[in-house]
């Protein structure tokens, strides 16, 4: 990415997509990446193939093309997730001089996974570039909104996934946590390695200790049965929230859970919150004791 004239890649790369964005005047949610493909030189119209993966760049009449999976239907818009791997491939293609024919590749071959985490970080930038999502989110906040529901809307507006939105504006300091507190977001799912295996996983968690330090507490897409109580009989408040379908919050006192992956131990006090729609599970809890 030093072709863009700055020797940090990742502040190279999102200085470079906010110049294509105001060139293309996308200054407003959804990001049309359409837009920013035409910009970058390369046919913004996805093909269709068998593949294992979601997306990927292929080499079609001698130029470079974004390939979405067989079972995508085209007659529709495409999912948060499938805008996302999109959204990647568009970052691949600035690796490419998009003007030869064939297309070639200029850009050095990376070290291992190094591309593809500069794509995913690309990836999030060119669909929640960072003075419109802080527009958005002045403007959402200002009317009184919970944090919860800012999110969602934020989501909706943007075509970005909850955990997406909620993730950037921790990093972007939009939501600013607080010490001795971890915030976790929550939901039924499948996981990365998609094997069927539908459980309560941790899709973003945050945790901050007394000296604002970031500390371990779950990884994303890990199953919420690897925390317990000290008592193994009985599930933590968390896990048990997901079958009390009743209840939209439940406040707890004093719990004391540990992780089985990393040792990890606390004693936590707070609430976990459905969104309105039931699926998703909003979790922020005061650590009175931690040891890892």
């Amino acid at each position: 990415m030093n072709r863009f004239n700055n020797p940090e890649p990742k502040l190279a790369l999102e200085n470079h997509l906010n110049y294509l964005l105001n060139e293309v005047k996308q200054l407003n949610f959804p990001i049309k990446l359409s837009a920013v493909a035409k910009k970058i030189g390369i046919n913004p119209n996805p093909i269709y193939i068998n593949q294992p993966y979601d997306a990927s760049l292929i080499l079609h009449d001698d130029k470079v093309r974004i390939a979405l999976k067989i079972g995508v239907d085209n007659k529709r818009s495409l999912t948060s997730w499938e805008r996302f791997s999109y959204a990647h491939e568009l970052i691949h293609c600035l690796s490419y001089d998009l003007s030869s024919i064939p297309n070639k590749r200029i850009a050095p071959l990376p070290n291992k996974l190094e591309e593809e985490h500069l794509c995913n970080y690309g990836a999030i930038k060119l669909l929640l570039p960072t003075k419109v999502l802080q527009r958005y989110f002045q403007n959402i906040v200002s009317t009184g909104t919970s944090y919860m529901e800012t999110i969602k809307e934020i989501a909706s507006v943007s075509e970005c996934s909850v955990p997406m939105v909620t993730m950037e504006l921790f990093n972007v300091n939009l939501i600013k946590p607080t010490p001795n507190t971890i915030y976790i977001l929550s939901q039924r799912g499948s996981g990365y390695q998609r094997k069927d295996i539908v459980k309560p996983r941790c899709l973003v968690s945050i945790y901050l200790d007394e000296n604002g330090n970031k500390q371990p507490f779950l990884a994303s897409q890990q199953g919420l049965q690897h925390v317990r109580l000290n008592d193994d009989d009985k599930k933590w408040s968390l896990l048990n929230f997901f079958e009390r379908h009743e209840l939209n919050q439940i406040t707890i006192q004093n719990e004391i859970i540990y992780n089985d992956k990393t040792g990890m131990k606390a004693t936590i006090s707070g609430t976990h919150t459905k969104f309105t729609d039931n699926s998703l599970i909003w979790s922020e809890l005061n650590v009175e004791k931690y040891s890892n």
